[in-house]
């Protein structure tokens, strides 16, 4: 069977089909995005996130899966690289789900220390994770999946409580 099939069958037991791989991803900028929620009629301040309905409507023009990059420096941690006031930055959406983020991480020390002290960190508190960069870190980057989101789109569930394998709530905080 092809990639497409796999899991079908298991699927239609929850009455859902998974939606189409997206072939090539969209790629607008935050900018764009908060171009085309202003046009939609939702204000958004710089560095905000926009509204989860703002970005269900986006993608009804651009599809299910989209990313978002250049993101304000402001509005990411500190262990992402800056570019003036932009980071180096994305975020896979799908709908108006967050499905990963991820960016060029700062590999020079006295910049994340830096970044670090303009977010209201004291980096004598970072201290474990400085010491590696006094040995020189070369250039990386990272994202991370949230693979229980992921799950919630694959089998078109509307909690995420029922793709978690450990549901955790007020009342229960123990698997």
């Amino acid at each position: 069977r092809g990639i497409r099939e796999v899991g079908v069958d298991e699927l239609g037991i929850l009455g859902y089909t998974p939606p189409e791989p997206p072939g090539r991803i969209p790629v607008l900028t935050y900018e764009e995005v908060l171009d085309r929620a202003a046009r939609l009629g939702y204000s958004v301040e710089w560095g905000e996130e926009p509204p989860a309905e703002a970005l269900a409507r986006i993608s009804e023009d651009v599809g299910d899966f989209y990313f978002i990059i250049d993101w304000p420096w402001e509005a990411k941690p500190f262990y992402i690289r800056r570019r003036g006031r932009l980071s180096e930055s994305f975020d896979l959406m799908y709908r108006d789900l967050e499905l990963s983020s991820g960016g060029t991480r700062e590999h020079v020390r006295s910049e994340l220390e830096r970044n670090m002290v303009e977010k209201g960190l004291d980096p004598r508190k970072f201290e474990f994770h400085l010491k590696f960069f006094d040995y020189g870190m070369p250039p990386h980057a990272g994202f991370g999946l949230g693979l229980d989101r992921l799950m919630l789109v694959v089998t078109g569930r509307s909690n995420i409580r029922e793709v978690v394998l450990y549901p955790r709530d007020p009342t229960r905080l123990t698997p």
